[in-house]
């Protein structure tokens, strides 16, 4: 596997972070408008989202998006909905695990119907 994002191989990549006001400082020099495969995303709950998603839209990438894991309550994208490429949301597995609804991961279906995102449900 290459180690540089920026290489001219044909696979995208997928930056998470969960501390996203970070990331224009850990960007390299070149990033400019972003690299055209590598996708910015950043791990959050409600609170976090209304926080964080202003901050990762600021960053120029081709694609923005948000990971929803564990979703642990109910998540609103609101008005950011229509300006996320990606969401993926899931619950947690194993002993000890907290529950998930699906009832949460269909509002997010349901409430971000007709905007670009694609959406991923992840179990663990």
């Amino acid at each position: 596997m290459a180690a540089d994002p920026s290489d001219a191989e044909p696979r995208d990549w997928l930056l998470l972070t969960k501390r996203i006001g970070n990331a224009p400082e850990m960007l390299p020099n070149d990033w400019g408008g972003g690299y055209p495969n590598v996708w910015l995303v950043t791990s959050v709950d409600q609170t976090e989202l209304e926080r964080d998603v202003p901050k990762l839209l600021s960053i120029p990438a081709v694609v923005h998006g948000v990971s929803i894991e564990p979703q642990l309550a109910p998540v609103r994208l609101g008005r950011f909905a229509p300006l996320l490429q990606w969401v993926i949301n899931g619950g947690e597995s194993g002993a000890g695990s907290r529950p998930f609804h699906l009832e949460w991961a269909r509002a997010l279906v349901t409430l971000s119907a007709g905007a670009p995102a694609s959406r991923s449900l992840s179990r663990d």
